[in-house]
């Protein structure tokens, strides 16, 4: 798995390998997903710190279970966000199966409460899973 990393600045992106080295520029049409990651500055032949790009690919796995689009993912501290519709935020330092158990049920019940019989049509704005606790944001009816 590849995946587009863009450096803080926004000036140069890269590819990536699923061990965090990067290895190549690239040009901004690249088809893979694009990931910002924000306070580290990449430079060909350094490898990103920690199991980001483990953990990011998992969740892009989990994500794509959930049918989630993920395009655009950027990373901030510990946290994971995909700017999508829902906008979901992930905690890189929790145990993500749990995450992802949570989000996989939070759509699940959006998608039976706005079910076409439902008087509850609000659709989801955004998840975020870093607490015991998610906070769902829902948009009016």
């Amino acid at each position: 798995i590849l995946d587009t990393y863009k450096n803080a600045s926004g000036s140069a992106m890269y590819l990536v390998d699923e061990e965090g080295m990067v290895f190549e520029e690239v040009n901004s049409d690249v088809a893979f997903p694009r990931l910002s990651i924000f306070s580290i500055d990449l430079k060909i032949g350094q490898k990103i710190p920690g199991d980001l790009v483990k953990k990011t690919a998992q969740i892009l796995e989990k994500l794509k279970e959930a049918q989630v689009p993920a395009d655009n993912l950027i990373i901030v501290g510990d946290k994971l966000i995909i700017d999508s519709k829902p906008r979901v935020t992930f905690s890189l330092s929790r145990a993500l199966d749990r995450q992802s158990a949570s989000l996989q049920l939070i759509l699940r019940q959006a998608k039976m409460k706005s079910g076409p019989q439902s008087a509850d049509m609000r659709s989801v704005e955004s998840i975020d899973l870093r607490f015991d606790r998610p906070v769902v944001v829902y948009g009016k009816r």
